[in-house]
């Protein structure tokens, strides 16, 4: 959904640390721990593997950026 996707598009942009990550998905009526959990099912159907470290900062995993951008028409 449009609420994700713009989460994701902030991250292909680069790491985010989590305060901000949570202030984004607050913004955007997410809970934290949803967007990344809806983010990386969508990985495991594209990918067969989730797509965000959550850790501090959250961060798509490196290898998969370019697969990212393809699969969202974007690369």
């Amino acid at each position: 959904d449009f609420a994700h996707s713009l989460v994701l598009d902030a991250l292909c942009q680069g790491s985010m640390p989590r305060a901000d990550f949570d202030d984004l998905t607050r913004e955007l009526k997410l809970m934290s721990a949803g967007a990344i959990e809806t983010i990386n099912d969508w990985g495991f159907e594209q990918f067969g593997e989730a797509v965000l470290d959550d850790d501090d900062p959250v961060a798509i995993i490196e290898y998969l950026h370019g697969d990212i951008a393809a699969a969202r028409g974007q690369g």
